[in-house]
Formats: structure tokens, C-alpha cells, sequence
């Protein structure tokens, strides 16, 4: 089978899948500590004053909320990127196969962090990735109804 790209937009979101790949791959591959250090960073920028703003007490489970939201929002834009890839080659069951493909990089993201220093493979992540590659699917196909819908109004 070979594969072609013919016009921008495919290249456009191979560009995206391949590089939303990477850039989890490269997020899972940090220690523990470089990880941690990431996300608390972001935490004390941005989620610490908002936190503080409203009067909340911060807490460890603000940090793992944000880590799992990590989680969720690289895998819903994995999620329509793997999506519009395949609907621009007209694959049938672009859905399904985009969900698979998911999946099977989520499984394989969180075997890869069994052998990264302080890390582990979290089965819960993987519904955690699967949920958000869900959403982000479901987002695609509303916005794409949408726009199709008006499209037929204005002819």
C-alpha cells in the first residue's frame, strides 16, 4: 500500500498526527521528576492564583487534575487529527479505525513509561487518553455537521 499525500490538508494533518505523537512520546519519556516539575510549573504560573483568586486551598489533587487534563486534551486533538487524516483519504470507518489508532498509541505511550525512571504505566490513563480522544472526535463531527448544515442553507 502506498501512501500519497496530494494536497495541503493532508499534509497539513500528518504533519499533526505525526507531530501530536512525537510530542506525547516526548512527554512520556521525561522522568518523573522533569515531568513533575512541568506541570507544577504551570500550577504555581496559572492555577495557583486562580486557585487563590476564588479562595480555594491548593492541593496535590490539583496537580494530578492537571496532568490528567494533559492527558485528555493531547488525546482529543490526537483524536481529530488521526480523524481528518482519514476522512481526507475517504477511508471508510474513519472513526472507528481513528479510535483504534488511539488506543492502541495510548497503550503503547503507557508501556513505554514502565521503563522510564520513576514512571508507570497507568491503565486508567489509557481511558483517561481513550475519553479524550473521544471528545475531540465527537467535537469534529458536531463542528462538521455544522458547517455542512450551513452550507446547504446558503445554496
Amino acid at each position: 500500500m502506498k501512501i500519497r499525500i496530494k494536497n495541503k490538508k493532508q499534509f497539513f494533518w500528518w504533519v499533526a498526527t505525526i507531530g501530536l505523537m512525537i510530542g506525547i512520546f516526548l512527554f512520556s519519556n521525561q522522568p518523573s521528576t522533569e515531568s513533575s516539575s512541568i506541570s507544577g510549573g504551570i500550577v504555581e504560573k496559572f492555577i495557583k492564583p486562580i486557585l487563590e483568586l476564588v479562595h480555594i486551598q491548593y492541593s496535590e489533587m490539583v496537580h494530578t487534575i492537571v496532568r490528567k487534563i494533559a492527558h485528555f486534551t493531547f488525546y482529543g486533538l490526537l483524536g481529530i487529527s488521526t480523524l481528518n487524516l482519514l476522512r481526507s483519504y475517504r477511508i471508510q470507518k474513519s472513526i472507528l479505525i481513528s479510535l483504534l489508532i488511539c488506543f492502541l498509541y495510548a497503550s503503547t505511550d503507557e508501556f513505554h513509561q514502565t521503563f522510564v525512571p520513576g514512571r508507570s504505566g497507568e491503565f486508567r490513563d489509557v481511558f483517561i487518553d481513550i475519553a479524550g480522544s473521544i471528545f475531540g472526535i465527537l467535537v469534529m463531527l458536531i463542528i462538521s455537521k455544522v458547517i455542512r448544515k450551513k452550507d446547504v442553507n446558503e445554496i
